[in-house]
């Protein structure tokens, strides 16, 4: 590959006054030549005009152009254009209208407060009221499954069935259930239902609503609504909060989310997916609900409802709001210069000269976009003899160093360690229990496991057996992590690390924290894993870390400054004093003697084997220092985050003199550090940061413009107006 180093380029965005209902490009961004960014655009929800103040409670899209929306005072609006244009269709009532479904194009029904219901067989030509006897409940919620079987739900335990076509309906409620109050229905399939309601009520049925089950949710919020991608996956929605089931209800998990007050989801599909609430919050998940990022909307009103058709995407709220998001038929980026357009949205850029990326955005119904970012390199005044300016790829800097660059993920992980088996192929554990893998030097990753637990630590033995160790479970892999077997481990103490000697020989450490105090925690295997027995147990200390050098000599290290050695393949422990108070995070040894310890604001070293321990001096500044790797008895790299910076300090003489290198384009706090080999390194930490180092055999040319001093250092003659360039092999 070709790099030119040590020179910076200055990204100028043409400053753009927007309001959240214009198309978002990325601010003004400065990164080194040789690494990328991303330029990111992000399209918002328009607003489309609904004629009415009313506030709209639910929609619902025929197709693709036939659309009905309906809200209070018996408002029912059609559309015939996919949503640009809306039309007010004569209800014949006013009371308030929760909800709208059609079986086909022409036959639906909208249900309401005291029991209205109200069909249509001419597409909302006309309406009459369906008539259900002792009916005085709010009808929150109507679905069918098909032209002839459906269901709508209430307030005082209405649960109702048709199997006419909506003809005659019939009470399906389960026996004590008039004081519940139902707000959302949804069926996979002919059998497989579930139902949802207030103060945490779920409904499930297997038979076609004969009988219901209730299921348990670890909360009793108000639950808004229910959507099944499939029999066995599903999603439901109440206050703030999106839960989301793998086992068709039975069990539930709750995603963090967007402070609001979730009124409705939807699904196109099983990856794409939206949930819309309060304050004008729409928000969207691509990865069938892993993640959700909220969208550019145009209002704060209240979103009651959401669909998602083929082409476009609508959703309706309070004081007759409307909002459309229309799929672009083409993004288009130009020229097709350093530019990686696989993701158009977020198209990566590492330019080399002064260059302006042109946006074109056409839609079908909403206006064009076009824009563009205008991208120019910074240039370096270098003194010598005749100053001059130097762009990047004629750069008069000949001794550099390799810096790390950014490496952006379309999704967004908290990594907690990783572990790479070659420069190209490693993998990352995650602190919500994903197991990724990469095959191409981290610029795209796989998930291959999830185990639904946080994990903390990655040990391979081999390219074939690793362990991933969460805070009270353990996983194991003998096929290269293309399964995973989770062993019997059990203990109160949270666990941070895992470290084998062999296949058979293992540990585990970390400790319990709470109201009493902290006590450390070290368990041993002799059997690979299945069975585990207590080796050390200590108040007044938490452990973070434990590492063998070989068989018999390990260390443990945590809070308070703690540092365990044993010398015996870790049948018993013993402390090391140390002065030092900080939090120790990392240790790794270069040889039996020479050792290394980072912490909070500390780095440690030993040259007898860690029965003693100095301060490393350096430029740390107190910095919190997060993990320690040496590529030799030499060259080693300590992981550590600033004031909003990151920061690689870099020794090649053992630790006496080490050099300051930021980390551009990552922010958040970093974990962990890996060398798989001594001229590729990947650091890792929580949101999505990732970074990676290549140290590439750099060859200066042309050779008759450059020089070599006694130092081995390369020089341009400063009178030279010719390009220099370097060709860096990795």
């Amino acid at each position: 590959m070709k790099k030119i180093v040590v020179i910076f380029i200055l990204f100028v965005l043409p400053y753009i006054a927007f309001s959240q209902c214009v198309a978002q490009l990325p601010n003004d961004t400065v990164i080194k030549c040789g690494t990328q960014t991303s330029l990111h655009i992000q399209l918002p929800w328009r607003t489309i005009n609904s004629n009415v103040t009313t506030h709209l409670n639910d929609l619902f899209f025929t197709n693709d152009t036939d659309g009905y929306v309906v809200g209070n005072n018996g408002v029912i609006l059609k559309t015939i254009d996919k949503g640009e244009t809306f039309s007010t269709l004569t209800s014949g009532t006013t009371e308030t209208l929760n909800s709208v479904y059609f079986k086909n194009s022409l036959s639906g029904f909208c249900a309401g407060n005291n029991g209205i219901l109200l069909s249509t067989t001419n597409g909302g030509t006309s309406w009459s009221n369906v008539s259900i006897t002792n009916l005085t409940s709010h009808i929150k919620s109507i679905f069918f499954i098909n032209e002839s079987i459906g269901y709508f739900v209430g307030t005082s335990g209405c649960l109702y069935k048709t199997i006419n076509g909506g003809n005659s309906w019939y009470n399906v409620a389960p026996v004590g259930s008039s004081s519940d109050s139902y707000n959302g229905v949804f069926f996979s399939n002919l059998n497989n239902g579930i139902v949802v309601g207030n103060s945490g009520k779920i409904l499930k049925t297997a038979d076609g609503g004969l009988t219901w089950t209730p299921l348990t949710l670890s909360s009793t919020i108000d639950l808004s609504d229910v959507f099944l991608v499939s029999p066995n996956k599903g999603f439901i929605i109440g206050s703030n909060q999106i839960f989301q089931s793998l086992d068709g209800g039975y069990s539930w998990m709750s995603y963090v989310s967007y402070p609001t007050i979730y009124q409705d989801l939807c699904f196109q599909n099983s990856n794409v997916g939206f949930a819309v609430g309060y304050y004008g919050t729409i928000m969207k998940t691509i990865d069938g609900g892993t993640s959700w990022q909220k969208e550019l909307t145009c209002t704060t009103n209240e979103f009651m409802a959401v669909c998602a058709r083929d082409s476009f995407f609508m959703a309706v709220g309070k004081n007759g709001s409307i909002a459309k998001y229309e799929i672009p038929q083409q993004i288009v980026w130009s020229p097709n210069i350093n530019i990686d357009k696989s993701d158009p949205f977020n198209p990566i850029v590492y330019p080399f000269s002064n260059t302006n990326y042109y946006l074109n955005v056409l839609f079908d119904n909403t206006p064009d976009i076009y824009d563009s970012v205008s991208i120019t390199l910074d240039p370096f005044l270098y003194s010598t003899v005749n100053d001059q300016n130097l762009f990047c790829g004629n750069s008069i800097q000949l001794s550099s160093e390799t810096e790390w660059f950014p490496i952006y993920n379309k999704r967004i992980f908290s990594y907690t360690d990783q572990y790479f088996i070659s420069p190209d192929t490693g993998f990352v554990i995650t602190d919500d229990g994903y197991i990724l893998k990469t095959t191409n030097g981290a610029y795209t990753w796989d998930s291959i496991a999830y185990f639904g637990v946080s994990l903390y630590s990655l040990e391979f033995l081999n390219p074939q057996v690793a362990f991933a160790l969460g805070s009270s479970s353990l996983f194991k892999t003998i096929n290269g992590g293309l399964s995973w077997t989770q062993l019997p481990i059990s203990t109160p103490a949270t666990l941070k690390s895992v470290d084998f000697i062999n296949s058979n020989v293992g540990f585990v450490c970390g400790g319990i924290v709470d109201i009493n105090g902290s006590s450390a925690t070290i368990l041993k295997t002799t059997d690979g894993g299945l069975n585990w027995e207590l080796k050390h147990l200590t108040s007044g200390y938490e452990l973070r870390e434990i590492y063998f050098v070989n068989d018999t000599i390990g260390f443990a290290i945590g809070s308070n400054g703690t540092i365990l050695r044993t010398n015996n393949g870790g049948e018993l422990w013993t402390s090391i004093p140390n002065s030092n108070i900080a939090y120790l995070n990392s240790v790794h040894f270069t040889n039996l003697n020479d050792g290394y310890i980072v912490g909070s604001g500390v780095a440690l070293k030993t040259v007898n084997g860690g029965l003693n321990w100095s301060i490393c001096q350096g430029p740390f500044n107190n910095s919190y220092l997060c993990s320690v790797v040496f590529t030799d008895s030499l060259t080693g790299y300590i992981l550590s985050i600033g004031t909003n910076s990151v920061v690689v300090f870099k020794t090649t003489d053992a630790g006496l003199n080490w050099t300051t290198h930021p980390v551009d384009g990552v922010s958040y706090i970093p974990t962990t550090l890996s060398f798989p080999t001594k001229t590729t390194g990947y650091l890792v930490g929580t949101f999505g940061a990732m970074a990676k180092l290549e140290i590439p055999v750099e060859t200066w040319y042309p050779s008759n413009f450059i020089f070599q001093n006694s130092d081995n250092q390369y020089f341009a003659y400063p009178n030279q107006t010719t390009t220099l360039n370097v060709s860096a092999v990795n």
